[in-house]
């Protein structure tokens, strides 16, 4: 990923009468003027019919465009969800997907999730999305590891923090079992992962406020900064 004027969003859209948020983050993502999103309804022999599809889609498509950005509605028939969404990817080259999250954000849910299969098998940097009453957000947090999958999440998190104006931190957890703060070793290992990370977001153009916080665990810590 990288900010693009040709960024082409993949919304698989199951029931578009509960997704408008979904589809407004694309919108979000994607640079007006030649940004845009395809807004994709895959029905298969054990899917439920959605009454009125056709119009639902469109009206978000409507809603899209009203901010700059070009939307195209697709309908899909196939066996298969997976293999449409892969198809459909193909036909209008996305290089993005963007996906809604029902389910809890446990490991069991995600272990079974239909979209952990499309994510293993579409090539295409994916996004998905957990909402909580959604809107412009004032302050994003994103915890990084300092992989490729991170640096993607800040340089998108970054894009989304100059759109609508928001502050934006980026955390690292030092992991350390003791967490003793006058172990020099620890306090090395938070120096180093310091000068890292800061190279990582000189090499993205981007600066921003880091933080890094030595914990045993690492969901509780993140947890606890985005309360703060």
């Amino acid at each position: 990923y990288m900010s693009s004027p040709q960024l082409r969003i993949l919304v698989p859209l199951e029931d578009p009468t509960i997704e408008a948020a979904l589809v407004d983050l694309a919108a979000a993502l994607a640079n007006p003027p030649w940004g845009e999103i395809h807004l994709t309804h895959v029905i298969t022999p054990s899917s439920e019919p959605l009454e009125g599809v056709e119009l639902l889609l469109a009206q978000r498509a409507e809603s899209a465009m009203e901010r700059g950005v070009g939307a195209l509605v697709h309908i899909e028939h196939g066996e298969n969800v997976t293999d449409e969404i892969r198809r459909a990817i193909e036909r209008w080259s996305c290089n993005m997907m963007l996906m809604g999250w029902k389910a809890d954000v446990e490991s069991t849910a995600i272990l079974a999730a239909a979209n952990r299969a499309l994510t293993k098998n579409i090539d295409v940097d994916t996004l998905i999305f957990k909402e909580r009453d959604f809107a412009p957000a004032k302050r994003i947090l994103v915890p990084t590891g300092g992989g490729p999958h991170s640096l993607l999440g800040i340089q998108i998190a970054y894009d989304l923090a100059q759109t609508w104006g928001a502050e934006l931190e980026i955390l690292r957890i030092a992991r350390d079992a003791r967490c003793d703060p006058h172990d020099p070793l620890l306090r090395r290992y938070c120096s180093q992962l310091t000068q890292d990370t800061h190279l990582q977001l000189e090499l993205l153009g981007i600066d921003v406020p880091l933080t890094i916080i030595p914990s045993a665990e690492v969901v509780p810590a993140i947890v606890e900064q985005a309360k703060d």
